[in-house]
């Protein structure tokens, strides 16, 4: 017979998922233990992290699949703008639903720091990108940082967070003048 430790190391993700679901059911005790254990597995989001993690997703999108993409095609035309766009949404996706995640859980704070990464990500790529892709996407990241700040902003969220997201904008977004007049209106 194997070691527990030995059979838990090789449970894949959907059966980790599927053992702890059933642990949960059968002991409320235990239940209230997983969420805290998982809780603290979530906190400790680091805006710069995730700022990174963006700026290096986009930066790495190459501007011949815009070319690629985009044209006459048996459905119609592709213009590069839909095509940038599409694919900076794409490079996104992951951090978009992170957001939501959070905000599911109603972990705001941390909801915030993730909102503050993308957008500084989108900042940094916008500001100091040497892509040839950012040619081609002008104008589109100051556009998605504003829909992850309309994503993030809900009625929800505390006057502090708002307070403080207004703080980092207004700090670190010196160059996106019309972002930060947005904010105030």
């Amino acid at each position: 017979m194997k070691k527990p430790q030995e059979i838990i190391d090789q449970l894949s993700l959907h059966d980790a998922i599927a053992v702890l679901k059933t642990l949960a059911d059968s002991d409320a005790q235990l239940a209230g233990r997983i969420a805290e254990i998982a809780t603290e597995q979530l906190m400790g989001i680091d805006p710069d992290d995730v700022a990174a993690e963006v700026f290096q997703e986009l930066d790495f999108l190459e501007v011949k699949d815009v070319w690629n993409q985009s044209g006459p095609s048996r459905d119609g035309y592709r213009d590069t703008d839909e095509v940038a766009d599409e694919m900076i949404i794409n490079a996104l996706a992951s951090h978009m639903e992170e957001l939501s995640r959070y905000q599911r859980l109603n972990m705001l704070e941390e909801a915030t720091y993730i909102c503050m990464g993308i957008i500084s990500g989108l900042y940094l790529f916008d500001c100091e990108s040497s892509s040839e892709f950012k040619d081609w996407a002008v104008d589109l990241p100051e556009s998605h940082a504003a829909g992850t700040l309309r994503q993030w902003y809900t009625k929800d969220v505390p006057r502090e967070l708002v307070d403080e997201m207004e703080s980092f904008i207004q700090s670190e977004l010196s160059n996106w003048l019309n972002f930060q007049r947005s904010l105030r209106s």
